[in-house]
């Protein structure tokens, strides 16, 4: 039997050997395919725990950046509920003062009316002096009251002067036409009152075009004779280049002032010609000539202190803070009680020392401030304080916040 076998194998061994083979490699595939497919399914695992591992990274990174963006919020949630208070605040304080200043000018409105029942009738001989009434209107509410007072002067008996103050009046109300005949009247009956007829010639160059020409010649006659003569015309000469300015003449106004630098006049009226020059450089944002020009004023007139005013605003313009604090001091020394030199120097000391210098100059400008001074002074203060909250704020914040 094991014979027939063995005889059996011999006989068909390259077959068995082919179909043996066959049975290896069969064997052999089936355990690749099994080994790969059990690498596969590792890798895949693998990566699906590293997925979900950088997805849980990422979900709590968008929590924190969430958070820090909620904190962000609630800062400058804080810090606009805290500028609407105080918006509220000064709201508030605008709201008391104005009822203050309505019973004020309702007491001034009483004794006004009390004096005018006290006085004489204007028949009365003894009532013929047009001052108090020039006052009255001078500081009525509006152009009823002023137009019933001026009504009232004896034109008579008044005298160039009145019916100046009386034309200044109407032109302060806007009525330009009334103004021209009393600024005639005036002129008429004094010739010697340069200033009503200068007046009068600057208001006709506004309201009348087809004159226009010829008044800003004789204005500019006038003009150039105060300046020659040295009199005292420094409200003529300011109310000559402010129509030339409100006219848009500014090449005018510069050929002026230069042809006028080339005469010899005194060393007042160079100054005053180089402070409008800078005033106008100034108004046409070339802070260059301006700067010029105010130097050149300053060498000619060195203790006028809204001429040092004006110096160190322009220093200050162009970013001298150190000149500009020095001729500040300057100005506030020769004119102790200015609230606008106070101010100036508030400005550059904020970009000189810091917010804490400019706001004790702030402080001390209060004492002397007017009422538009005092609204600026407030909203300076206002902007400092804002400033310093938002210096605490800033710095728990991301670093583009600070940047930006």
């Amino acid at each position: 039997m094991v014979q027939r076998i063995v005889e059996y194998g011999a006989a068909y061994f390259p077959q068995l050997a082919i179909i043996l083979f066959f049975f290896v490699a069969v064997v052999f595939a089936i355990l690749m395919l099994r080994e790969r497919g059990k690498a596969r399914r590792e890798l895949g695992r693998e990566a699906y725990m590293r997925l979900q591992t950088e997805m849980e990274r990422l979900t709590a990174d968008t929590v924190r950046t969430h958070d820090v963006a909620r904190q962000h919020l609630a800062s400058v949630a804080s810090v606009k509920a805290a500028a609407q208070e105080e918006a509220s605040r000064f709201q508030a304080q605008l709201s008391s003062s104005k009822q203050e200043f309505e019973q004020i000018l309702a007491e001034v409105r009483s004794v006004s009316q009390e004096m005018v029942s006290l006085a004489p009738p204007a028949e009365d001989p003894e009532w013929t002096s047009p001052e108090p009434l020039l006052r009255l209107a001078r500081s009525a509410n509006d152009w009823t009251q002023a137009a019933a007072y001026l009504a009232r002067i004896n034109l008579d008996t008044a005298t160039s002067k009145n019916l100046e103050c009386a034309a200044q009046i109407c032109r302060d109300h806007g009525f330009l036409a009334k103004a021209a005949d009393l600024y005639h009247e005036a002129a008429a009956r004094d010739p010697e009152n340069v200033s009503a007829r200068a007046e009068l010639l600057a208001l006709s160059a506004e309201i009348d075009a087809a004159k226009r020409n010829d008044s800003l010649r004789h204005l500019q006659e006038i003009v150039t004779k105060t300046f020659i003569e040295g009199t005292n015309g420094v409200h003529i000469q300011t109310r000559f280049f402010g129509v030339l300015a409100e006219l848009g003449r500014h090449t005018e106004m510069v050929d002026f002032c230069e042809a006028m630098l080339k005469r010899p006049l005194s060393p007042h009226a160079q100054s005053t010609l180089h402070r409008h020059l800078a005033l106008f450089y100034r108004s046409l944002d070339k802070p260059d000539p301006a700067l010029v020009h105010c130097e050149a004023a300053i060498k000619l007139s060195s203790d006028d202190p809204a001429l040092l005013s004006l110096h160190a605003q322009l220093l200050f313009q162009a970013r001298k803070y150190d000149e500009a604090f020095r001729v500040a001091l300057r100005s506030l020394q020769r004119d102790p009680t200015s609230a606008r030199s106070y101010i100036l120097l508030a400005e550059v000391q904020e970009k000189r020392v810091g917010r804490h210098a400019a706001r004790d100059l702030l402080q001390k400008a209060v004492t002397w401030a007017d009422a538009s001074e005092l609204a600026e002074i407030e909203a300076h203060l206002r902007r400092l304080t804002a400033l310093d909250e938002l210096s605490e704020i800033l710095p728990t914040t991301q670093p583009q916040l600070i940047q930006a």
